[in-house]
């Protein structure tokens, strides 16, 4: 019985060094692990080369990403200026009336541009004698008149007063603004161009003003205005 026991227990020795050794033994996996190699110095220098390589390439894009990131932005504050600007200018002339009870006046004519101006005297939808224009620092400019009283005194009612839409409106860009008489018609074209201080960026636009309270005989082309 106890032979038989013995027997059985290295039975399963045996079985259990068979299966913790590959064929061949210790020496054999010694023979296995020689011949493994590790990295090379050629190929770690080759590989620092590569990753040098793609960063150099990294870097170069990130200015060209950032540029067009800051065209985006100023072009569409530009877009964004021109929009208030043009609506206002639009909205002034669609309403406007003979100035002083006469005419629509285009003055200041622009040299080298024939039959263009840079100024328009009107009277607005309230009466108040108006000249619109583009001042080189403050943008958009309406120059209204000062209002005096019909008695001998000729007092002064309202004095001369100037509307713009200020500094932060523009973030240091800046505007030039021009008018066009349409012959025999009511329609005044606009010239509007916002550009930046550099004059980097910049956008121009052009539309018609119809005015609705004159006909084409009262619109006018002027001289200099005082």
């Amino acid at each position: 019985m106890a032979g038989s026991r013995q027997k059985r227990i290295e039975e399963m020795l045996g079985k259990c060094r068979g299966a913790s050794w590959p064929r061949g033994g210790l020496r054999t996996h010694r023979h296995i692990l020689a011949g493994r190699q590790g990295v090379t110095l050629v190929e770690l220098i080759v590989s620092f080369a590569l990753a040098a390589i793609f960063m150099t390439a990294a870097l170069a894009l990130v200015p060209s990403f950032t540029n067009v990131y800051l065209r985006i932005i100023n072009m569409n504050r530009i877009h964004d200026i021109s929009s208030v600007v043009l609506e206002k200018v639009v909205d002034e002339l669609s309403y406007a009336s003979g100035y002083e009870g006469g005419d629509l006046i285009l003055s200041d004519p622009i040299p080298g541009q024939e039959g263009v101006y840079s100024s328009v005297e009107y009277s607005d939808d309230t009466g108040n004698r108006v000249r619109m224009n583009a001042d080189e620092e403050r943008g958009l400019l309406l120059t209204y008149q000062e209002i005096r009283s019909d008695d001998e005194d000729s007092e002064i009612l309202y004095p001369k007063t100037e509307w713009y839409l200020g500094a932060g409106m523009y973030k240091g860009n800046r505007i030039s603004l021009a008018f066009e008489r349409v012959e025999n018609t009511s329609l005044i074209k606009i010239y509007l161009e916002v550009f930046s201080a550099e004059g980097v960026y910049s956008q121009k636009v052009e539309t018609y003003a119809e005015c609705i309270d004159l006909d084409a005989d009262d619109i006018k082309c002027g001289a200099d205005s005082p």
